[in-house]
């Protein structure tokens, strides 16, 4: 059986990810907001410079990282 991914083009792949990326940034987009999955705080992803740096997310509000290890967004809206 063929695997379907392999027979998009270089350009449709390209096309795919533009069209993702142009979503991403609409800036009519309202902004997600995450809630801590340990206190319900609202937290935010932390810019990643390394390529292999672990996720950082921060509570908005205090900029604390303490409970980092609860602060990964919890999958159900509040």
């Amino acid at each position: 059986m063929e695997d379907k991914v392999t027979e998009a083009s270089e350009a449709d792949l390209d096309r795919m990810e533009r069209a993702i990326l142009e979503a991403m940034s609409d800036p009519s987009r309202p902004p997600e907001k995450r809630s801590c999955m340990h206190c319900r705080a609202e937290v935010v992803l932390v810019p990643a410079y390394g390529a292999d740096a672990p996720k950082l997310w921060l509570h908005a509000e205090t900029q604390d990282s303490r409970c980092s290890l609860f602060a990964e967004p919890s999958p159900i809206g509040h």
